[in-house]
């Protein structure tokens, strides 16, 4: 149990880091240039903190993962980082984008993982779904 909640520590607090980074970000510099060099950073950080992991860096362990979800997951970081860069810099206060985001996330990958995944999808998180799109508008509508 407290790795279970250790782990989701970790994703919240670097979730917000995240946010507050791209927020704090000048607009004066380039979004392609922010990420060339964050991933820089980050496949540094990653090789080193690999062996925490258990994680060998040979030949093998990078053959392994090239495969097609990596390919997605290479897009799709990239296509986070710069949609929450640009809407920041569109006017996109920090607490509306990242709710707006993230309900529409949530509410996707539901329908997603029942279909495909054959999550399930009763009754009640199916009005949870429904309350998070309902608090979604409710946030971005105008007083």
């Amino acid at each position: 149990m407290t790795s279970y909640i250790w782990t989701m520590g970790i994703a919240i607090a670097s979730q917000v880091a995240y946010h507050l980074a791209q927020k704090a970000m000048p607009a004066s510099v380039k979004p392609f240039s922010v990420l060339a060099v964050a991933y820089v950073l980050a496949a540094v950080l990653s090789v080193a903190l690999a062996p925490l992991t258990g994680a060998s860096l040979g030949a093998a362990t990078f053959r392994g993962v090239l495969a097609w979800p990596t390919y997605l997951l290479a897009l799709s970081i990239v296509g986070i980082e710069v949609g929450f860069l640009l809407a920041y810099r569109s006017g996109w206060s920090l607490g509306i984008a990242f709710a707006v985001a993230s309900t529409a996330s949530v509410v996707f990958l539901g329908i997603i993982g029942a279909l495909w995944f054959g999550d399930a999808l009763n009754v009640r998180r199916v009005l949870g779904l429904a309350l998070a799109m309902v608090g979604a508008a409710l946030i971005v509508s105008r007083d």
